[in-house]
């Protein structure tokens, strides 16, 4: 396995074998993006290309085999503390107001969003009322947090969709997706979350490369394998 090999070659061939179960209180930085590389071409894309169905062919034959596995140091980008993240301290402020939700950030920002806008919006949830953002944030936030904060992990309530990526110290950091879930399991001190890694630093592969010789997709994978041993609880 070279340096030129896809993120998506990767992730498709290891399976399973990209996801490791860490102890979210071991991971200290988000790194934001889980396309280290490739980001500013997709935010150009997706600002010159209106056509979705287009802009969606261009990223899947073109752009997605662009995301190597193995980034190169001038692309891997700089983590940023939880505690700067806006969506982690939203998350952390409405978990410690579960008995007073009109009390929490969340609430309140959805209600200045709805009285600028006519509207406020979470993802694809659309909401005109009061009421419904109350419902939103009782139900489906409250909800998540509860499912979280009691079982962790639930394969049958979500996707493997968290992501996450090696630095050159061979410390993991979050990206992407999956960052709700992963907030909560932080905040309420779950023990053991799944990260699916998306990329790792060329330095970290070349000391790989140093002690192991020509790395495989099974060296990766065990390479991959020590680093969650590491963060584990």
């Amino acid at each position: 396995m070279n340096k030129r090999v896809s993120q998506k070659r990767f992730i498709k061939t290891v399976g399973r074998g990209a996801v490791l179960w860490v102890s979210p209180a071991h991971v200290l930085l988000d790194y934001g993006t889980k396309w280290q590389s490739t980001k500013d071409v997709r935010d150009r894309l997706q600002r010159v290309v209106h056509c979705r169905a287009a802009r969606g062919l261009i990223t899947t034959l073109v752009v997605d085999r662009l995301e190597p596995y193995v980034i190169p140091s001038c692309k891997f980008r700089c983590g940023s503390a939880f505690e700067n993240k806006e969506d982690y301290i939203k998350i952390k402020d409405f978990i410690s107001h579960l008995e007073n939700i009109k009390g929490s950030k969340w609430y309140k920002s959805l209600v200045s969003d709805l009285s600028s806008n006519g509207f406020a919006r979470h993802k694809t949830w659309y909401m005109y009322s009061e009421k419904e953002v109350v419902c939103f944030l009782e139900g489906y936030v409250r909800g998540l947090v509860e499912t979280v904060g009691s079982h962790g992990f639930l394969e049958s309530c979500t996707g493997w969709e968290s992501t996450g990526v090696i630095d050159a110290a061979g410390r993991i950091g979050k990206t992407g997706s999956g960052n709700h879930r992963f907030y909560i399991a932080k905040v309420m001190g779950v023990p053991f979350f799944p990260l699916k890694i998306v990329g790792v630093h060329e330095r970290w592969y070349d000391g790989l490369k140093k002690k192991h010789g020509k790395i495989t997709f099974e060296k990766m994978v065990n390479a991959l394998r020590e680093v969650e041993e590491m963060h584990a609880p």
